[in-house]
């Protein structure tokens, strides 16, 4: 398990926003341009959690997975980032691929603006919100770790390769 990404042999990963009681995915397209929210499963039982986690990996075809690191706002570690470690050593164990934890401050807040956006009642948002989460979370890490080789978009639609 690592802070920093490993060179991707693509970039379809596998996000995960670590709660107490619910574990959001998401994924994105082989390319890292693309990343959807997957589902939410139950963190517990964790063996149950951790058999759903690795069966996404395989269903997916993901070569790694991006788990959120929730620090507190000043970078420090809080329970809940060492409970979120304690259990990213577990899957990583049972992964076969590469695990790396990520920054995930204001996800959340981020997440609850997608939702509002999208004009989901706040009713329904608790089915939803771990997923869009893991999906910011995932989108993050990529615009931080591509790199420069890769292809960008300009507003005019075609690739600049530079």
């Amino acid at each position: 398990m690592a802070e920093a990404g490993p060179q991707w042999p693509s970039w379809r990963l596998l996000g995960l926003d670590v709660g107490n009681v619910r574990i959001g995915l998401a994924t994105s397209d082989p390319t890292g341009i693309a990343v959807s929210p997957l589902r939410v499963i139950r963190r517990q039982p964790e063996a149950t959690a951790i058999a759903q986690i690795v069966a996404a990996v395989a269903e997916e075809e993901a070569v790694g997975v991006v788990a959120g690191l929730p620090l507190r706002l000043s970078g420090e570690y809080s329970d809940q980032t060492r409970a979120t470690v304690a259990f990213a050593m577990r899957l990583a164990e049972q992964l076969p691929v590469p695990l790396v934890t990520f920054d995930e401050r204001y996800t959340t807040t981020e997440a609850e603006r997608i939702l509002r956006e999208r004009g989901v009642r706040r009713d329904r948002w608790r089915a939803q919100i771990d997923a869009i989460a893991a999906s910011v979370i995932l989108q993050d890490y990529l615009d931080a770790h591509k790199p420069a080789t890769m292809p960008h978009h300009q507003d005019d639609g075609r690739r600049d390769d530079n």
